[in-house]
């Protein structure tokens, strides 16, 4: 049975960075000041988690440099740390590039300013209570799970077909899928597979392949693990059985090591 995971507490984060590059000096000493503001009520951080700015300074003809990330511990209030770096000059005129700070997953800090996110606490939705170690997210970020034709021909044909008749559903960057609770996955399954609308919609299930003996499985999109798995215009197609079983545990594992929560927002690629 598959474990839906809760919410630990919510934080609107500020992130300010501030300096001065200054193109005669081959060093820069940077300030930044992080404010943690919880948002929902008894927000707490038992396990001292923490979040990392991640710095890249922009090269104009010697190329990107990267430098260590800058650690935070979540906990309400605001630090502040400084780290010097080396921004990158440009060839022939001495221009310094800019420098970015990403936090976790694009939320990004154009040069020298201010900019906010929201980040969740929760406990991970593993299936194995001992793998369920608490971490946390950034609510603006919106990940993709990816099922490549390379890999999962049947499959990922579906997933295009689907996302094709859908209007984009589930596409990046189009329309997000929303994870469901577990509890509907048996449901929504059996409808959108159910013997009459496979008959009707892709006929009979087929012959094991008869060189492996590898039975065929109804595969549905969108996902029986989301909000519109078991709408009635669904797709649906005859897939091999190991295809369907290797998808199946691809995404639990990635919704546990994306800790996806029930309403969380997820794209898919086919």
């Amino acid at each position: 049975m598959a474990f839906n995971g809760q919410s630990r507490g919510l934080w609107r984060v500020e992130i300010k960075v501030r300096g001065t590059l200054d193109s005669s000096k081959t060093t820069a000493t940077v300030g930044f000041e992080v404010t943690f503001v919880p948002i929902q009520e008894n927000s707490t951080n038992p396990a001292g988690l923490l979040i990392y700015l991640d710095g890249r300074t922009d090269g104009i003809g010697i190329g990107d440099k990267d430098f260590e990330s800058i650690p935070f511990r979540i906990a309400t209030g605001t630090s502040t740390k400084t780290k010097t770096v080396t921004p990158p000059i440009s060839e022939g005129n001495n221009e310094v590039s800019g420098i970015h700070f990403t936090y976790q997953h694009g939320t990004e800090v154009e040069e020298f300013g201010t900019q906010q996110t929201l980040i969740r606490c929760d406990d991970n939705t593993d299936p194995l209570p001992s793998n369920r170690l608490p971490g946390c997210v950034n609510v603006f970020w919106t990940p993709t799970v990816s099922f490549p034709a390379a890999t999962y021909p049947f499959i990922s044909a579906n997933i295009v077909n689907g996302q094709s008749l859908l209007n984009g559903l589930g596409a990046p960057g189009v329309q997000p899928l929303i994870r469901a609770d577990s509890g509907r996955n048996g449901s929504n399954q059996q409808f959108s597979c159910s013997d009459a609308r496979t008959l009707a919609l892709i006929g009979a299930r087929p012959a094991p392949n008869p060189d492996t003996g590898e039975p065929w499985e109804c595969d549905e999109y969108p996902f029986a693990s989301t909000t519109d798995g078991g709408r009635s215009d669904g797709v649906i197609k005859w897939v091999p059985k190991w295809e369907n079983d290797s998808q199946g545990a691809v995404l639990r594992n990635w919704y546990s090591s994306n800790r996806l929560l029930v309403g969380d927002w997820f794209y898919v690629q086919p």
